[in-house]
């Protein structure tokens, strides 16, 4: 009797750690997929729901990545005449 409730508590603990395990992956995958990486780790069916928001948040990365702030713009410029 103790030895078929533990392998039951057993179970049920395994299958929340593989439920976060997969969050987890699930998570870093998007991550990767974000900054434009592959990632074949996992079933990818949650990436397809989010591959507008993907492609959407690439564009803002393209489109942002040579912007500064004012303040670091004034730094940039007085480095550029400093130099």
């Amino acid at each position: 009797m103790k030895n078929n409730v533990l392998s039951q508590q057993l179970a049920i603990e395994n299958s929340e750690e593989n439920k976060q395990r997969q969050a987890r992956l699930q998570h870093i995958c998007l991550q990767l997929a974000a900054l434009g990486f592959n990632c074949d780790i996992t079933e990818q069916n949650y990436l397809s729901v989010a591959e507008s928001l993907l492609l959407n948040y690439g564009q803002y990365r393209r489109l942002l990545s040579e912007y500064r702030c004012p303040s670091d713009q004034r730094i940039q410029d007085f480095l550029g005449k400093y130099f």
